[in-house]
C-alpha cells in the first residue's frame, strides 16, 4: 500500500514535469505573425460574368484608386483570348468591355503586352506580341503599337520597323507617348531612340534617334535576378548604354539585395521607384522561426506553405514586414501580378478569381 503511494506521488510528479515542459514549449514558441489578410480586402470580379473559354485573369491595371481593368486570358480556337473587365471597388459593379474586347483580338495569333493606361485613365497603350504556338507555327515578328480608349476605338497603330524591338512603353501625359527601341546588332542589345506619338495628331509617329543627354530609363528598372538579389537597371543615358558595342545592357546592371534570404517571388517599383515591394512564398516546414516551431510546426499547423509581403526602399533596406497568410492543404491560393495602386498606399494581387486589397502604410 505503502509502495502503491509512492508510485502515484511519483507519477504525479512526472505528469507535473512534462506539463511543465510542454506549457514552456508553448511559451517559447514564437507569436504568429501578422496575419497578411486580416485587414485586406477581396473582390470577386469574375462572378456572374460569361467568361469564354474558363479564362483566368493572367493581369490588372488601376485606372484610379477605384477602378481596376482585369484581362481574363484563355484560348480560342488554339489561340490567346483576351477579356477585358472594369472593376469599381468602391461601388462593386463590374462589366465586360466587349467593344475593347474586340479591338484586344482582332489581330488574330498576338496578345497584348506591357499595357499602360494614360494618366487620366481614359486610353491603353500596348504592343502587340506573338501568341507562343502561333509565333511557332508562322515565325511572326512581333506586332504593333497600339493606343485604344476604353469603348475599344482603335486612335492609333503603327508598325513599328523590321528587327526593331519595342522594350519600354510609357506615358508622357494624357495625349503623348513614348516608345523605347533596341536592335540586337551581332548579339547585342543596343538602344537606337524612342518613337514618339501625340493622341491630337493620331497619323503622326516621330522616330529620333538617340541623343547624348536623353534619359533612356527615369527610374530603375527590373531586368532579372540572381541568388545575391535582383539586377536592376539604373537610370543612365541613352550615350551610356551605347559606348559600348560589346557590352549588353545587364553588364550596366547593379544588385539590390533580397530582404530575406530567400530569393522572391516578385519583386515590384511604386510608381515614383523609392520603394519595392516583394512577395516571398515558403514551405510549411520553412515559415517556422526556430528549431521548437519546425519541430512541431506540420503538427500545429495544417498548412502546405505561406505567402508574405514586404516592402522596402528602393535600395532595399528599410523593410516592412505586412503580413504572412497560410493557405490550409486543399485550399487553393496562387497569387500573382503583384502591383502598386495609384497613391501608393495599398498594393493587390489576384488569387483564384479575386483581387486581394492590402495597405502598404
Amino acid at each position: 500500500m505503502f509502495r502503491k503511494r509512492i508510485a502515484n506521488k511519483k507519477n504525479l510528479l512526472l505528469l507535473a514535469i512534462v506539463a511543465s515542459l510542454l506549457t514552456g514549449a508553448y511559451f517559447l514558441l514564437p507569436a504568429p505573425p501578422k496575419d497578411l489578410l486580416k485587414n485586406a480586402k477581396s473582390f470577386a470580379v469574375d462572378a456572374d460574368l460569361p467568361i469564354k473559354n474558363n479564362g483566368w485573369i493572367h493581369q490588372h491595371i488601376w485606372l484610379s484608386e477605384n477602378k481596376a481593368l482585369i484581362f481574363h486570358q484563355g484560348r480560342l480556337q488554339g489561340l490567346s483570348y483576351i477579356q477585358p473587365v472594369l472593376y469599381d471597388i468602391s461601388t462593386g459593379k463590374h462589366c465586360l468591355l466587349t467593344p475593347l474586347e474586340t479591338a484586344i483580338n482582332k489581330s488574330k495569333g498576338f496578345h497584348p503586352l506591357g499595357i499602360q493606361p494614360s494618366p487620366d485613365g481614359l486610353h491603353l497603350l500596348w504592343r502587340e506580341y506573338p501568341d507562343y504556338v502561333q509565333s511557332l507555327r508562322r515565325q511572326k515578328l512581333p506586332g504593333a503599337i497600339v493606343v485604344a480608349d476604353l469603348n475599344g476605338k482603335i486612335v492609333q497603330k503603327w508598325m513599328p520597323p523590321t528587327n526593331t524591338i519595342a522594350f519600354r512603353l510609357k506615358w508622357v501625359d494624357k495625349s503623348h507617348w513614348k516608345v523605347w527601341f533596341s536592335k540586337f546588332e551581332n548579339g547585342k542589345h543596343l538602344i537606337k531612340g524612342r518613337f514618339e506619338g501625340d493622341l491630337n495628331q493620331p497619323n503622326r509617329i516621330k522616330t529620333i534617334l538617340s541623343q547624348p543627354t536623353e534619359l533612356a530609363w527615369n527610374y530603375p528598372e527590373i531586368v532579372g535576378g540572381n541568388k545575391e538579389g535582383i539586377l536592376l537597371l539604373p537610370a543612365m543615358t541613352v550615350a551610356q548604354a551605347n559606348q559600348s558595342s560589346t557590352m549588353k545592357y545587364v553588364d550596366y546592371c547593379r544588385t539590390v539585395s533580397y530582404p530575406v534570404k530567400e530569393r522572391p517571388n516578385t519583386s515590384v517599383f511604386n510608381h515614383d521607384a523609392t520603394k519595392i515591394i516583394w512577395s516571398n512564398s515558403f514551405s510549411n516546414m520553412t515559415v517556422a522561426d526556430n528549431w521548437l516551431a519546425r519541430l512541431f510546426g506540420r503538427y500545429l499547423r495544417d498548412v502546405q506553405y505561406s505567402f508574405d509581403l514586404r516592402t522596402s526602399d528602393a535600395e532595399g533596406k528599410n523593410v516592412k514586414f505586412l503580413g504572412r497568410f497560410y493557405p490550409k492543404k486543399n485550399e487553393y491560393f496562387s497569387p500573382h501580378d503583384l502591383k502598386w495602386l495609384p497613391g501608393d498606399k495599398n498594393a493587390s494581387f489576384i488569387s483564384n478569381g479575386k483581387i486581394y486589397l492590402v495597405p502598404v502604410n
